[in-house]
C-alpha cells in the first residue's frame, strides 16, 4: 500500500516526461486508485494538449562533409520536417543517422558543435538547430603482408582499394571478405 501510493504519486510526472518526448508540452496526467475486491487498481487518464509543432530545422555541415554527396543526401531526408509534431526520438534518429555516416565514412575528428531543440511552449513551436563540424575525411593507407608464405602480388589483388582511397567501412568489409 505505501509503495502504490509512492508510485502512484509519481506517475504523473513520469506521464508528462514521456508525453513531452513525443511534443505534448502541455499534457495533464491523472492518476485514479480503485479498489477492485482485493486488488488495487491504478488507473491512468492522460489528456495530451495542444502539440509542440517544428518550425524550423536547421541542419549544416562544416568540414569535408559539407561536400560529400552522402551527407548532402541524407540532408535530403531528415526525419523531421517544419510543420511535423516534434519527436524527440526522430531528433535522436537524425543525430544518430549524421553520428554512423561520420562513422562509416572515416570522419572520425567529427563532433557536433551545435544540437538543441529551443521550444517555445507558450507558442507550441520548436526550432531543431544540428552543426556538425566533420574535421578532415581519412583515407585508406597502403597494406602490407608481413610474414605470410603467400606471395605479395597475389595478396595485393584481394586489396579492394588504392592507398589514398577516402575511408568507407565497406572497403574494409570487402577486404576482410576478400
Amino acid at each position: 500500500p505505501q509503495i502504490v501510493r509512492r508510485f502512484a504519486r509519481r506517475i504523473p510526472e513520469l506521464a508528462r516526461e514521456a508525453m513531452e518526448a513525443l511534443g505534448y508540452y502541455d499534457a495533464e496526467a491523472r492518476v485514479f486508485s480503485e479498489r477492485d475486491g482485493e486488488i488495487r487498481v491504478l488507473r491512468l487518464v492522460v489528456t495530451p494538449g495542444e502539440p509542440v509543432r517544428i518550425a524550423s530545422v536547421q541542419v549544416g555541415l562544416e568540414g569535408e562533409a559539407g561536400q560529400d554527396a552522402a551527407f548532402l543526401a541524407l540532408l535530403n531526408h531528415l526525419p523531421l520536417r517544419e510543420g511535423d509534431r516534434l519527436h524527440h526520438g526522430q531528433y535522436g534518429s537524425l543525430i544518430r543517422a549524421i553520428e554512423n555516416m561520420a562513422s562509416a565514412r572515416g570522419y572520425f575528428d567529427g563532433r557536433f558543435l551545435v544540437r538543441r531543440i529551443e521550444v517555445d511552449r507558450a507558442a507550441h513551436r520548436a526550432d531543431v538547430i544540428v552543426r556538425y563540424g566533420s574535421g578532415p575525411r581519412y583515407r585508406m593507407g597502403a597494406v602490407h603482408f608481413p610474414e605470410t608464405p603467400l606471395r605479395e602480388a597475389f595478396l595485393q589483388r584481394l586489396v579492394p582499394f588504392e592507398a589514398g582511397t577516402p575511408y568507407h567501412v565497406e572497403l574494409l568489409t570487402r577486404f576482410n571478405r576478400n
